[in-house]
């Protein structure tokens, strides 16, 4: 029975360490664009057609590595070895079967895809493996090609015949077990550590940019709270980019960050949290104005500026403000 395989599936998709699992969940994936294969796929098709049937090949490499037997990864069939249908192949990736009957006609021409026989497959795979030296003239040792040290794949391979009699020997144990599994949890768990290690840093470095003073007491109350720490980082650059009331001073930021909820707005008493507001949406504006604009500038806000200091009047500085607040809130409307 012909059935369609990804050509030179064990030694570009596959590792030495994705060969022992009996079931994939990614797959190795070259990272060039210069292979004969992807030139033809640009030269042939338009850009727009190339690209929709690169993503249906990548696609139909993720199908084939979900083989149920790990010894035929690769071929695009089912359990008991159906070969898939373009029907099937559409269905299982959600592609529209057009795409999948433009690639596979290809995909053989350039050698991406062979066609073989199922059972001469299965065949050579069994051929991929050499009868080790004995050391024990009673004892034989089968091991893969790709695997002469018995190592990884090749030890959980190993099949023991003593001298035609039944194999009294135990099985050898599946891959990862007992003391294995442990330390596959911990470097998991290790790796998820530092990757929130790393988040929190960065959002301590986003709030003491927002001008957060207590940051250390502000991050573990967060975290007493179930905050994570993607969250925190959205508020800092919420507050620096966003304006409104809510946002009158750092220590909104702060109260938000410890209690996962924006503090109610206040009136200011003195005016001292409107300036703030003011300065930290107009300020650096101003700063960037030359003397000409400067000058034009006051007039229309109905102040002179100080010549002889160069700039605007500390006690003209608000009017200006609120003036370009006026302005900014017509432009808006």
């Amino acid at each position: 029975m012909d059935v369609l395989e990804i050509a030179k599936w064990r030694g570009v998709f596959e590792t030495t360490k994705s060969r022992s699992y009996a079931a994939l969940s990614w797959i190795s994936c070259p990272v060039t664009f210069n292979s004969t294969g992807f030139q033809d796929l640009l030269d042939r098709f338009e850009p727009t057609k190339a690209a929709a049937l690169y993503g249906c090949w990548q696609a139909l490499c993720q199908l084939a590595a979900q083989h149920p037997d790990k010894d035929q990864r690769g071929v695009l069939c089912g359990s008991k070895g159906e070969p898939y249908t373009i029907t099937r192949i559409a269905r299982l990736t959600g592609f529209p079967a057009e795409l999948f009957e433009e690639l596979i006609p290809w995909a053989l021409s350039v050698e991406w895809l062979i066609q073989r026989d199922l059972a001469e497959k299965t065949e050579q795979d069994r051929s991929e493996t050499v009868v080790g030296p004995q050391s024990d003239p009673t004892e034989t040792v089968v091991r893969p090609q790709s695997d002469p040290t018995g190592t990884a794949v090749g030890a959980l391979r190993n099949v023991t015949f003593n001298g035609g009699l039944p194999n009294k020997n135990p099985p050898p144990p599946p891959p990862y077990t007992g003391a294995r599994v442990m330390e596959i949890k911990e470097e998991r768990a290790a790796a998820a550590v530092s990757e929130d290690l790393e988040g929190w840093a960065f959002a301590a470095k986003q709030i003491s940019a927002a001008g957060v003073s207590d940051v250390q007491g502000s991050i573990r109350a967060a975290k007493s709270i179930g905050r994570k720490a993607a969250d925190v980082i959205a508020d800092a650059v919420a507050w620096t980019t966003t304006e409104s009331t809510r946002f009158d001073s750092p220590a909104a930021l702060a109260f938000r960050v410890s209690n996962g909820s924006w503090p109610r707005p206040t009136k200011p008493v003195d005016g001292r949290s409107q300036r703030e507001r003011l300065e930290r949406r107009h300020g650096a504006f101003l700063a960037s104005l030359s003397p000409a604009a400067e000058r034009m500038l006051c007039e229309a806000a109905g102040v002179s500026r100080d010549e002889d200091l160069g700039g605007i009047r500390a006690a003209d500085r608000r009017s200006v403000l609120e003036y370009l607040e006026r302005k900014e809130e017509a432009l808006t409307k």
